[in-house]
């Protein structure tokens, strides 16, 4: 002890040995490894809900009916023609089964009807262009110069 009432090393020990910091210190809330373990409880049982319910399956002929209407849009209309052919047969069955994709259907009509008037839209003024420019072609051809 110092005089003035504390110790001169801190680390020191009461009982006057070294303190060795790499000695092995006991955990005070670890579990004894050589202590009897619990017994085994009965597996638990929960409270079952409604369950799963499964959806009704997807009509495949209203999948058909969107995939060929927008594929349309590529192949210049000819596949809307059969998207259109297979969304109303779609809707008949899903009406009948009550299978799940009236909606799909549904847009493979509207999508179907939108792109196949366009592309008649697109022919019809192709059409006309052409037309248009042969007639002025022999018209021009025509006229005489004085």
């Amino acid at each position: 002890m110092s005089s003035y009432g504390y110790q001169s090393d801190p680390y020191a020990t009461s009982g006057g040995g070294q303190y060795d910091p790499y000695a092995a210190q006991s955990d005070p809330y670890a579990a004894d490894p050589y202590a009897a373990q619990a017994a085994y409880s009965a597996p638990q049982h929960y409270p079952v809900g409604g369950g799963y319910v499964q959806p009704p399956p997807t009509n495949t002929m209203a999948l058909l009916s969107l995939i060929m209407s927008l594929v349309g849009i590529v192949t210049g209309g000819m596949t809307s023609i059969l998207g259109v052919i297979f969304g109303h047969i779609g809707r008949k069955q899903i009406k009948r089964t009550g299978e799940s994709g009236d909606q799909m259907a549904l847009w493979g009509l509207i999508v179907g009807y939108v792109v196949l008037g366009l592309w008649i839209l697109f022919w019809i003024v192709y059409i006309l262009i052409i037309v248009g420019m042969f007639g002025l072609a022999i018209w021009g051809s025509q006229t005489t110069t004085y």
